[in-house]
């Protein structure tokens, strides 16, 4: 509500060209955060990559331009809200829509010790508005306004693909521009050309009893290829094993050794779609200590061999 907006004082202004500055005397831009320009591209188009750990935990509220963006995040641990009272959690494996034709007043938190690493892809309004009509449909979660759109959705594999050439891309001058520019172009063309299977619901704030589990689930993301027992990942984030137990069914609806075969088999197949490490080398990458261990989760998890899947993902990209 209007109330509500008046009532919150930003500390950090976005200006045009998306650079952060604090407002508050007391405040300074996080380390981390200096070198992550946002580079400008033709036709009003910018992108810019996202890759920072902080030290200790962030919470600020920012004010910034009218806006047309699509974040895909790769890794993260926080929330996103705007003043209006929307929230969206930060995960591993998002997509945030985020378009407004008004001055934005939200807040951005993150948690000490968790990498943050996202690509960035802001638009001028003349080209988002003609797919708005897209992304507006009850299958999205979100709330939207005529003036606001917000919604998170899955980070899909081609989205996934576009977001590793985006890093990877080693190219200079004009022809990085015109690259990321097509690729800007390519993650618009996916998402209005594409309806989610099933709304994400939106989520609720972290309590200070979820946190741990929260973070343990953080853990397996960011350490996936290490040996991890319930035993060592209580200890990991200090809580007792039963605890641990209780809270990955409850709050994560699966077990430890699911929610690890998952995030490790996710890996693997974006190993086995952007490199050409062996199969066998993948799943040592991924946690496995054996290729057959390897091949029989993946097949159990996927329904064809690490070989089938690196086949026909090369048929689709092809």
């Amino acid at each position: 509500s209007v109330s509500r907006v008046t009532r919150m004082t930003p500390d950090y202004q976005l200006d045009t060209n998306y650079t952060l500055a604090p407002i508050r005397q007391d405040l300074k831009i996080p380390d981390q955060l200096v070198d992550m320009p946002y580079e400008n591209l033709p036709d009003q188009c910018a992108v810019g990559i996202g890759n920072w750990t902080p030290e200790s935990d962030q919470h600020w509220s920012i004010v910034g331009p009218p806006t047309c963006s699509i974040c895909l995040v790769l890794e993260g641990c926080g929330a996103f809200s705007l003043a209006d009272g929307q929230e969206f959690e930060i995960t591993p494996g998002s997509v945030f829509i985020f378009r407004t034709e008004q001055p934005t007043l939200g807040t951005n938190q993150f948690f000490a010790g968790h990498r943050n690493l996202a690509v960035d892809f802001r638009y001028p309004h003349t080209l988002f508005r003609a797919y708005k009509s897209q992304f507006l449909n009850t299958e999205t979660s979100g709330v939207h306004a005529p003036t606001v759109l917000f919604q998170k959705r899955k980070l899909t594999r081609s989205l996934l693909r576009i977001a590793h050439e985006v890093l990877a891309c080693q190219m200079q001058g004009m022809a990085r521009e015109l690259f990321l520019r097509a690729k800007a172009l390519e993650v618009l063309a996916y998402l209005a050309g594409g309806t989610p299977a099933k709304a994400i619901p939106k989520a609720p704030p972290i309590t200070h009893n979820q946190l741990p589990i929260r973070l343990a689930k953080q853990v397996l993301e960011e350490r996936y290829y290490e040996q991890w027992t319930i035993k060592r990942l209580a200890k990991e984030v200090a809580i007792n094993e039963r605890k641990l137990k209780e809270g990955f069914r409850s709050l994560l609806g699966t077990t430890f050794h699911h929610c690890l075969e998952d995030i490790r088999i996710t890996h693997a197949c974006r190993l086995l779609t952007t490199s050409h490490h062996s199969v066998t080398d993948i799943g040592l990458q991924t946690g496995y200590v054996n290729s057959s261990h390897f091949a029989r989760v993946f097949r159990a998890k996927k329904g064809c061999s690490p070989r089938q899947w690196r086949d026909q993902s090369s048929n689709l990209v092809g």
